[in-house]
């Protein structure tokens, strides 16, 4: 599964504005583009993951949450140097909802990773009534918005904190503007 989500960097010829141009002209410089693709072609990675991978969350969940987590923080980090992202934004934080899947995918596109982690999050939390707290947290405190987002997401989905323990939890984390 691991390999399944592998990514490749993508370098295109781009540009930015010049903002050191004269106020009556228009200009742009050249800039190296940088983009994040899975190895393999989404609709085979979604199919795979569908009938191989998430019929196994019940087994393999806290594999595939590790592996996930590693692999956005992995991506994210690589925007962020790229300037792509920032503790405020990355690629995958734009959803209406972050439940939200197929309107954000496209080929080779990275979203398919954190689709594969809300599976595994809804599934675990179904299954345990809701996942460890001290993971909760982690990803409430985390640079991705994207995990912050999952991590207010798995909040809700506990069943095992109260309705004031998870409201504490928010506004101690500074999630509350």
């Amino acid at each position: 599964f691991r390999f399944l989500t592998h990514f490749r960097v993508t370098v295109s010829s781009g540009f930015a504005f010049d903002f050191n141009a004269k106020p009556d002209s228009f200009a742009t410089i050249p800039q190296a583009e940088l983009d994040l693709v899975l190895i393999g072609e989404s609709y085979h990675l979604e199919q795979a993951w569908e009938r191989i991978f998430k019929p196994l969350i019940q087994e393999l969940g806290r594999d595939y949450l590790r592996i996930l987590y590693d692999r956005l923080q992995e991506m994210y980090d690589i925007l962020r140097v790229a300037g792509k992202a920032d503790v405020r934004h990355d690629p995958w934080c734009m959803r209406g909802s972050i439940r939200e899947r197929d309107a954000y995918r496209q080929d080779r596109n990275s979203s398919l990773v954190v689709d594969c982690l809300l599976d595994v999050v809804e599934a675990m939390s179904e299954k345990y009534s809701g996942l460890p707290v001290g993971l909760i947290e982690e990803w409430l405190s985390a640079d991705v918005p994207t995990l912050v987002r999952v991590g207010l997401l798995s909040l809700r989905l506990s069943k095992t904190c109260s309705g004031k323990d998870k409201v504490k939890l928010v506004i101690d984390r500074g999630l509350v503007y």
